[in-house]
Formats: structure tokens, C-alpha cells, sequence
């Protein structure tokens, strides 16, 4: 097979994982297409380690590993700024529609799906070096506004959006990106108007539905932010940050129905309790011990017990926060 001129003379490649990039196979589809060094990983603690030793050009990792995703490795590498000119691939079985969708939601570079020969090899490497050469101008600039972010240059990322959505006002990537920062600013008003335009060109998009979900729980319309974020959390099931958005919202939004209910029928005791216990998961001691009072548990309650032995966790917490 030629080899792939990327205008240099060897590629840093980092392999981890163990069950698709098989060292054997890798190190002959690599041998074929230039003098580039392979490096492997078989866990996201090992691929640290690899990463502080050499520069690496290229990452191909397997989703899910014995110490973590793919998914949360890609978001904590994407906080440091040196790592940002890596070449990112995501190597998984075919057909799996669930790491698929999480790696658009990532926005990797590339996609290897199983099984794969060298011609898919040897258009990563091709794609590299675009990547290198002649970066895609939209990206390009979606990876400069979110660099301005990260180093807090609001007014820098701020422009590059404003320009990204006048000239690809159609764009649905450039509209749920630019939504997604003014979430994070935050500018409510006009996250909202980017997302709503992209969900009216493409309502199936995970970046937009995951925007639309955060957008309304800031806005308090808590069962419409359930609704998009659980619909996008159903499509990529790995992103752990909505899965704890999601935890938060249920309870947020059943402590809503709790206290309503509560006040509708303030001589329920199995209402009361229940209020009770959500506000002591929510930290909020105080106030769970006021509904464990009104709740009014005596001895011949099944959950006397427990009731008891909250109280006297609450008392002995606020008793510490008082000292």
C-alpha cells in the first residue's frame, strides 16, 4: 500500500483500549503507510501517562474501557489547551448507534468502526493531514471561540459566534455551538434563539436537544428541559453530565410537586415523610426536619425507625454547621 504524505516524516499515534485496536494488527495497517510510531494504552490511566511522555498527534480510542468512557476522557482532554491539536478517533463495533451518537456529540475527528481494514487506516491518516494542513474553517473556528472561553476572552468568543452564525445562519452545527455558549455566558435570550432555529432545521440533533434541555431548566420549565434532555440522553447514553442534569431535575421537580401537594393536603403523613426525605438528600436539613415534625410518624408507623434515626442525622449536621 502507498504511503500517506502528511508532510512529515512520522505520526505519534496513541491506541487505547485492547478489544478493537488489537497491537498486532494496528502495528502492520501503520508499518504500511510511512515511518509512524505507534503507542498503546489499555486503560484512560495509562493513555495520561503516554500523553505526558511524548507528543501525540493522533488518538484512537475504544468507547468503553476498563477505567472510564471515551466519553469522559475526550471532555477532560479537551480542558487543556496543549492537547487541543490532536486528532481525535473513536474506534467501536459497527452498528453501535450509541457510541455513534456520542461521537457526534463530541465532535471526534474521525470514526473507525469494526471491522475495519488498512484503506480505513490510511483515510485517518489521509484525514490527519487535511486536519493539519487546511483545517475546516467552521470547526476551525468553533475550537478558537471555545479556546477564547476557556481562557475567559468572552468578547474574543463572543465575536467569532456572532460572525460563525451571519455567515451560516443555516448551519445547524454552528447554531447549536453558538447556543451552547450563551448558555455558558450567560445569555439566555439569544441561546435561545440559536437553538430554537437549529431544532426547527434538525429537531433530532443530540447537540441541540441536550441545549434546548439545559436553556429550560434555567428557565425553569422544568418538564419541557426533561423532555429534551431525556430525549437526547436516550440517543447517547454516555454523556454523564446530562445523566446528572437529569438526577438534579427530577429532583428539583419533585420537590415542586411535593410542596404543592403538601399544601394541598397538609394532614398526609406518607406525603409529608416522602417531602421530607427529598429535602434531606437535597442537603436542605433544615427544612427537612420541619416536614419530619409535620409528618408526625409515631411508633406504630412502619418507617418510625428510619424517621427517628433522620432526625437525629439532621439535628447532629446542623449542630456541626453551628459550631
Amino acid at each position: 500500500m502507498e504511503k500517506v504524505d502528511t508532510n512529515d516524516d512520522s505520526i505519534n499515534l496513541l491506541n487505547i483500549g485492547t478489544q478493537i485496536l488489537l497491537k498486532d494488527i494496528m502495528d502492520q495497517f501503520i508499518r504500511n503507510l510511512g515511518k509512524h510510531k505507534t503507542h498503546y494504552a489499555t486503560k484512560i490511566s495509562s493513555a495520561w501517562t503516554a500523553l505526558k511522555e511524548r507528543p501525540i498527534d493522533i488518538i484512537i480510542i475504544e468507547f468503553e474501557l476498563q477505567d472510564g468512557t471515551a466519553f469522559s476522557f475526550i471532555q477532560k482532554l479537551r480542558q487543556f489547551k496543549e492537547y487541543d491539536g490532536i486528532f481525535l478517533a473513536i474506534a467501536t463495533e459497527q452498528g453501535n448507534n450509541e457510541v455513534i451518537a456520542a461521537a457526534s456529540e463530541l465532535d471526534v475527528d474521525f470514526l473507525l468502526q469494526k471491522p475495519f481494514s488498512s484503506l480505513e487506516i490510511k483515510q485517518l491518516i489521509e484525514d490527519f493531514g487535511k486536519f493539519r494542513k487546511k483545517p475546516d474553517p467552521i470547526r476551525d473556528a468553533v475550537k478558537k471561540a471555545d479556546q477564547a472561553f476557556r481562557d475567559k476572552d468572552y468578547t474574543a468568543a463572543a465575536k467569532i459566534f456572532l460572525e460563525l452564525t451571519n455567515k451560516s445562519s443555516q448551519d445547524v452545527y454552528v447554531l447549536a455551538k453558538a447556543g451552547l455558549y450563551y448558555l455558558k455566558v450567560p445569555q439566555l435570550d439569544i441561546a435561545e434563539q440559536h437553538l430554537k432555529k437549529a431544532y426547527a432545521l434538525d429537531p433530532n440533533d443530540i447537540l441541540v436537544m441536550h441545549g434546548l434541555g439545559l436553556l429550560n431548566w434555567r428557565l425553569k420549565n422544568f418538564s419541557k428541559a426533561f423532555h429534551y434532555l431525556a430525549e437526547a440522553q436516550m440517543l447517547s447514553p454516555y454523556n454523564p453530565d446530562r445523566a446528572i442534569f437529569l438526577g438534579k431535575l427530577l429532583n428539583t421537580w419533585g420537590l415542586d410537586f411535593l410542596k404543592k401537594a403538601c399544601n394541598k393536603d397538609p394532614k398526609n403523613t406518607e406525603l409529608h415523610y416522602l417531602y421530607a426525605k427529598t429535602l434531606i438528600f437535597q442537603k436542605d436539613y433544615q427544612k427537612g426536619m420541619q416536614e419530619l415534625k409535620l409528618a408526625g410518624i409515631d411508633k406504630s408507623h412502619s418507617d418510625f425507625k428510619e424517621a427517628n434515626a433522620l432526625m437525629g442525622f439532621c439535628q447532629k449536621v446542623a449542630a456541626v454547621k453551628n459550631d
